[in-house]
């Protein structure tokens, strides 16, 4: 189990990319991310999960993000990737390898919707938060498509 949690008061900032998880076979990791947001406190979290070293299977892996602000939900999400049959269906990882994912939030953030292609999404969670979220076959290719969809939302704020 891995359990982060961040505790950000009144007009906080944190950018946080924890590096890539890599889930290679035979391993279960759950993921917990607890984020609690004071009064206009932002945040730019990024993170990338590996499904599996080159050639092989991936592990299991549960990732759940719990996020607040001033006690209120922001997101309650809870991804399951333990099973390879879900895994492999096209609505969840299609067989790609990496999940990238980015939560930006804060007063600086003009939320929006962006479909760059059909594994590339940012969701607009409320006003000023933004969920981003990036299917790719190859590190580099993720993190820089994330990185991508990520700029289009700062510039749209």
């Amino acid at each position: 189990m891995l359990s982060l949690r961040a505790d950000l008061g009144a007009d906080a900032y944190l950018q946080a990319d924890p590096g890539a998880l890599i889930v290679c076979a035979g391993s279960r990791v759950d993921v917990a991310v607890d984020v609690r947001l004071g009064a206009h406190a932002a945040l730019d979290w990024r993170e990338l999960i590996v499904l599996g070293r080159a050639g092989e299977p991936a592990g299991e892996v549960t990732l759940r993000w719990n996020v607040t602000r001033l006690g209120r939900p922001v997101l309650r999400q809870f991804v399951d990737l333990r099973d390879p049959v879900l895994t492999g269906w096209t609505g969840m990882t299609g067989q790609r390898r990496m999940f990238a994912c980015a939560l930006m939030t804060g007063p600086q953030i003009a939320a929006t919707t962006i479909a760059r292609s059909a594994t590339s999404v940012a969701h607009r969670i409320d006003d000023q938060t933004v969920l981003a979220t990036v299917l790719g076959s190859g590190t580099a290719e993720a993190t820089r498509e994330l990185g991508d969809l990520c700029g289009l939302i700062y510039e749209c704020g």
